[in-house]
């Protein structure tokens, strides 16, 4: 089920829906945290690609699960939009670069929600209306949301107005187009964030297992 953060803003009417899906939000965070019990609990739950985007040069992710250092979490299964497409042909004379998640840094002087007007900063927001069901009954009412302005960028390009985290490495392969490097492993909270960790760690456990029995 999907969660929609309400928007909560001047003027807004009431509904129980913005209170409970505050509430399951807030759950969700609370869970996630609790899952952290780490020194530096940020980094990458879950990243996923669509590989054959990447002939044509572009970087399409298909699963985004991400808690930046800030604590902010993104998550494109339950709360937020995917990234844009990302356009790989400013890298064209790399042989690899590393892809970052980007997410536009918090301004105290406020701001932070695109207006859909030009910018010299980027936002961090973006407001959608929606409509959700209210859960006790069975009316459904417009809702306003605000949905994290993610972004996928290149980690050479200017990011000094970004918080990011690293989700992937593309390397060329022997027919000059990019491929995701499988021995890349980005900063984690779970170890199915590397498929290559996973396979090694199972290895070991079939090899543990072995010996055990033997």
């Amino acid at each position: 089920m999907k969660i929609y953060r309400p928007l909560w803003e001047d003027g807004a009417a009431l509904a129980p829906q913005q209170f409970q899906q505050q509430a399951r939000w807030n759950e969700h965070v609370a869970s996630m945290v609790a899952r952290m019990g780490v020194s530096y609990p940020w980094g990458v739950v879950a990243a996923e690609f669509d590989d054959a985007a990447l002939a044509l040069s572009r970087l399409n992710a298909t699963r985004l699960v991400v808690r930046f250092q800030d604590g902010t979490i993104v998550d494109t299964d339950l709360a937020d939009n995917l990234p844009p497409v990302c356009d790989l042909s400013t890298a064209s004379g790399s042989e690899s670069v590393d892809v970052v998640v980007a997410l536009p840094l918090l301004s105290a002087s406020g701001g932070n929600l695109d207006s859909g007007q030009d910018s010299e900063r980027p936002r961090r927001w973006k407001a959608e209306r929606v409509m959700v069901q209210e859960l006790a009954g069975h009316e459904s009412g417009e809702l306003a949301i605000l949905r994290n302005a993610i972004t996928l960028r290149l980690s050479t390009q200017e990011n000094t107005a970004y918080l990011t985290c690293p989700v992937t490495r593309l390397v060329r392969n022997a027919q000059g187009q990019w491929s995701r490097d499988p021995a890349f492993i980005p900063p984690m909270l779970s170890v199915s964030a590397s498929p290559l960790l996973t396979t090694e760690l199972g290895d070991l456990l079939v090899r543990l297992q072995a010996v055990a029995v033997a």
